[in-house]
């Protein structure tokens, strides 16, 4: 009886054999099987209940061979949708569980290829700004296959430019098969996400629209963030020191709570996508799948963004968000001011004013360093707890 395999059999056996075999003739190699067959086999992935397929190569060996998982609800085939996949790097040291897109239709559509490039990366950009990443702190924007050779394909450009969010894994060090297994499921969660997006807002009675990847061309091309940089304007003038007679008015705090909330979230994604698209402009792809929304995963770090410099070391980035269009007063906490005097050299905070949600543009500027010095703090809040003496 044939040994039950594991999802993580599978990836070491491709990632220490593939290179190998490889070098032999293609055609009647049974060990594709591993690939082409065996898939389909381990629980680990038909557990899913998405489909399951496995390539090598189509009459010759593939740069990057693959595993992909798909859900025909947005999966139109491999070369048109949305799949989670396995795919190895050219060089069989890495492995990346990404959640992609079919290259293919871009290519045959949309000339010329650097135009069909651009389309596919506008894509994954948009895309990746509509999915709750629920705080997870290794999902990579950006993928490297590592096919520097001249391997007669854009298929690995493809892939990466494709890519939505991924995991990365070292062939030499993969984690145990339940992490894999957490990851995958991690995954789903995400593809759940997706779909939902897609299917709410790309379909027609529960059915993808024949015309879906246009729509989405197209408005990902209206979903450009225009973030534009200004030098840091003179504060407001302060309130008019002639006494008004005041009305109270109610407050609903807890929606005007929700409103600041997803401003500021949306702040962050906002500078977020900027550092990643600026270090990838530079040439430092792999500085920039470093880029993390800290605030997404504790408060207790005490600043939102770690960045990095074009050499690699780290920035903190706070950012502090507003729809008014005048510089009005934001807020800091004691522990931020701390933890920003304690890393001046590294520390920046992003001011972004007349944010505009549907117009996808706002205004910032950034103030670096010692932040006791660079902005002028008054503590205006109170640390309370009950008094009980009289009780």
């Amino acid at each position: 009886m044939d040994a039950v395999l594991t999802l993580k059999d599978i990836l070491l056996n491709v990632s220490k054999n593939y290179l190998t075999e490889k070098e032999k003739k293609f055609g009647g190699n049974s060990w594709k099987d591993i690939l082409t067959k065996k898939p389909q086999t381990v629980s680990d992935l038909t557990n899913t209940k998405l489909h399951i397929n496995g390539s090598v190569g189509q009459g010759r060996w593939a740069t990057i061979p693959w595993i992909v998982l798909r859900d025909p609800a947005i999966s139109v085939s491999t070369e048109q949708g949305f799949d989670l996949v396995y795919l190895f790097s050219a060089d069989m040291k890495e492995i990346y569980l990404s959640l992609n897109q079919g290259w293919s239709y871009f290519k045959e559509r949309i000339a010329p290829i650097v135009k069909a490039k651009k389309s596919i990366e506008q894509v994954s950009s948009y895309l990746r700004s509509q999915i709750d990443t629920h705080g997870r702190d290794d999902l990579l924007p950006n993928i490297d296959l590592q096919h520097e050779e001249k391997f007669n394909t854009d298929l690995p450009e493809g892939y990466e430019r494709g890519s939505i969010w991924a995991i990365r894994y070292e062939c030499a060090s993969l984690p145990s098969n339940d992490v894999l297994k957490s990851d995958l499921g991690y995954m789903l969660l995400l593809e759940k996400s997706l779909k939902n997006f897609i299917i709410e807002n790309y379909s027609e009675n529960g059915s993808l629209k024949p015309n879906f990847i246009n729509n989405l061309i197209i408005d990902s091309a209206g979903h450009t963030i225009d973030l534009k940089q200004i030098t840091i304007p003179a504060p407001s003038p302060a309130s008019s020191t002639k006494k008004t007679i005041q009305h109270p008015k109610k407050i609903d705090f807890e929606k005007k709570h929700s409103k600041n909330t997803k401003i500021g979230l949306l702040g962050e994604k906002w500078v977020f996508q900027q550092e990643i698209d600026h270090l990838t402009k530079l040439g430092r792809a792999d500085l920039a799948n470093k880029v993390k929304i800290k605030s997404e995963i504790s408060d207790t770090y005490h600043y939102d963004i770690l960045s990095y410099d074009e050499f690699g070391n780290e920035i903190y980035i706070e950012v502090k968000t507003t729809t008014s269009k005048s510089d009005t007063a934001f807020y800091i906490s004691k522990y931020e001011l701390e933890f920003g005097h304690k890393n001046q050299q590294n520390y920046e905070i992003w001011r972004l004013l007349n944010f505009d949600e549907n117009k996808l543009s706002a205004e910032y500027y950034i103030l670096r360093g010692d932040p006791t010095i660079t902005i002028n703090a008054e503590p205006v809040t109170y640390s309370c707890t009950p008094d009980i003496s009289n009780k």
